[in-house]
């Protein structure tokens, strides 16, 4: 229907021209061109290209089908697509965005995680702590963390925290910046301030770079600093071991949005030892529908500014 219209827009254009170059004017070859488009690419090709700079979204195949396989309720459902038409040009930004998971329970969150998938976000996933540390080690390039919040881990001993919400206590370690314990011992090379082959081959067996050119330095009685080219550790002592920290890593501050089943209240106060101390202020989703939108706001606000980068490439420390 559409084609014929604007065909028969193209001939009433070009019949009541009498001079011929005037036929031939930009509104009847815009008008030729869209007849020519019609014919030629499909009609589902011609949902996804963009309105004012906005893409059809839930048009897509992939997004209807992710949407769809969550069995969520009508309300639900109604609620989630709303939000996804209200930030569609946002969506478009952050499309390559990485994020990383943390969840012991991955099958609990395939319908989620295959509707970011969808939206073109990047998921990997982590079933512990110690794989999520390793895959940050190896990669530290991601936009986001999302984890659980209950799960068995030893994360506890580092503040306290209570044992089985390992997922906020890996999380206030990782914003602290805590990589390993040293024994009690290593305090007495620490306070010779000089690097020495034990405490060198310990890094090592860590996979953390430290020379012999290192420099320590005391910040007070319980706290050093190492300082080695670019990399900078600081040890503190907690009365029964030391405690090792990397200030350089941008994971450090990476932002975290905690997701469970929890009602708000007691969502809100299991959280608290990872959201008040820090900066960025971790947040908090009970529901697909809020977990979606906050993924989509943060990450566009992360992909909008620069990302921190070192200059140059710098050379491995020596031994």
């Amino acid at each position: 229907m559409l084609s014929i219209i604007s065909l028969s827009l193209a001939l009433f254009r070009w019949f009541n021209f009498e001079v011929a170059s005037e036929r031939m004017d930009s509104i009847f070859l815009l008008l030729l061109t869209i007849v020519v488009l019609i014919f030629i690419i499909p009609f589902e090709s011609l949902k996804s290209i963009k309105a004012g700079g906005v893409e059809l979204i839930l048009d897509q195949p992939q997004v209807k089908g992710a949407i769809d396989g969550l069995g969520l309720k009508r309300i639900e459902n109604k609620q989630l697509r709303q939000s996804l038409k209200r930030l569609s040009p946002l969506i478009e930004q952050i499309r390559g965005s990485r994020v990383l998971w943390i969840d012991d329970r991955q099958y609990n969150i395939l319908g989620e995680r295959r509707l970011l998938r969808a939206l073109g976000i990047v998921v990997v996933t982590a079933i512990s702590s110690e794989k999520a540390e390793e895959i940050l080690f190896e990669d530290d390039d991601f936009d986001m963390i999302i984890s659980d919040v209950q799960r068995k881990g030893m994360s506890y001993k580092l503040n306290n925290g209570e044992p089985i919400h390992e997922g906020v206590n890996f999380i206030v370690a990782l914003r602290k910046g805590y990589l390993f314990s040293l024994e009690s011992k290593f305090k007495q090379y620490l306070q010779e301030g000089a690097v020495n082959e034990e405490l060198k081959k310990i890094f090592e067996d860590k996979q953390r770079s430290l020379s012999r050119r290192g420099s320590i330095s005391k910040i007070d009685e319980k706290c050093w600093e190492i300082v080695d080219y670019s990399m900078r550790y600081r040890i503190k002592d907690t009365g029964t071991e030391l405690n090792v920290y990397d200030d350089n890593r941008v994971i450090n501050s990476l932002p975290v949005i905690f997701y469970a089943a929890y009602p708000w209240k007691k969502l809100f106060n299991y959280t608290i030892p990872a959201r008040e101390p820090f900066i960025p202020e971790v947040e908090l989703s009970n529901s697909i529908e809020m977990l979606v939108t906050k993924i989509i706001i943060i990450l566009s606000k992360v992909r909008s500014n620069p990302i921190p980068i070192k200059l140059k490439k710098e050379p491995t420390p020596a031994a």
